[in-house]
């Protein structure tokens, strides 16, 4: 409102009646204390509005204003998912910007550039995944609170899987461990470690398959059973220079220099080189 249309308004009556006289405040000086009066009461009303979608009215009530008020304080407190349309319009979330997950609650993304547009979770975003808290590190999945507990790193959550499959024996394997025939494998690094059982095997230079390979030649170590069918004691031992990278020749005896006819069955552990 200009000095000239506010002092036309009130040319008829009030205080103005004869214009703007000293002392008194012009339109200008009287809309400019109206405005800082009201400014903060409208900013708090569209943060009313904008945030929890309320009546910045409040009924003319101040609790109802107050309860409002804290809303939307609450809301502005709150970590945000990633919002496309916000993104464009500032040019791009900063680097450390922490939002949150769209679909898994408690999962959270920090962004690792400034101007950062892209997606999080997307393929070359700009975004790290990392969790609200460190005790969902772990997840626990089956039923059973006893059993084997099989490890594993889920690439796709980021977090360390133990899967009870159940048992009456409680055992936790670690991803490294998997399983071959009648046996395990473990890998240690670029090692790795066999551990199998052959039923019943019998006779001089027997071969033993290794359930895999090794790229050089490995470390063995057999363990007979006893001999099928009686209680004769039994050795075993490697032919001579019959060990490769795939498996080995073995004599099982009843005694020094005599084959056994009957067989046993053997332990074999092999370690070496994958």
């Amino acid at each position: 409102m200009t000095d000239a249309s506010y002092q036309a308004s009130i040319a008829t009556g009030g205080i103005y009646v004869n214009g703007v006289t000293q002392g008194q405040a012009s339109s200008q000086q009287a809309n400019k204390t109206w405005r800082q009066s009201t400014a903060f009461s409208a900013a708090l009303g569209q943060m009313i509005v904008t945030y929890v979608n309320a009546d910045a009215n409040d009924g003319q009530s101040t609790t109802t204003l107050v309860t409002n008020l804290s809303y939307a304080i609450r809301h502005l407190g709150q970590t945000k998912p990633f919002d496309s349309a916000f993104s464009a319009a500032i040019g791009g979330y900063p680097a450390g910007a922490v939002l949150a997950d769209t679909t898994t609650p408690g999962v959270l993304w920090i962004s690792t550039a400034d101007n950062n547009t892209t997606t999080p979770g997307a393929s070359g975003s700009s975004w790290t995944r990392m969790l609200a808290s460190s005790d969902v590190v772990l997840r626990l999945t089956g039923t059973n609170t006893i059993g084997v507990e099989n490890l594993g790193w889920d690439a796709t959550d980021d977090v360390l899987v133990a899967t009870d499959t159940g048992g009456a024996v409680h055992t936790v394997l670690p991803s490294a461990q998997r399983a071959i025939t009648n046996g395990t494998a473990t890998d240690f690094g670029d090692q790795k470690e066999l551990n199998f059982y052959i039923g019943e095997i019998s006779g001089s230079g027997t071969q033993i398959s290794f359930p895999e390979s090794f790229t050089a030649l490995p470390t063995i170590n057999l363990t007979p059973t006893s001999e099928t069918g009686t209680n004769l004691a039994i050795t075993v031992n490697v032919v001579k220079g019959s060990l490769t990278n795939s498996g080995v020749l073995v004599n099982i005896n009843n005694g020094p220099a005599t084959a056994s006819t009957a067989g046993c069955g053997l332990w074999v552990r092999a370690f070496g080189a994958k």
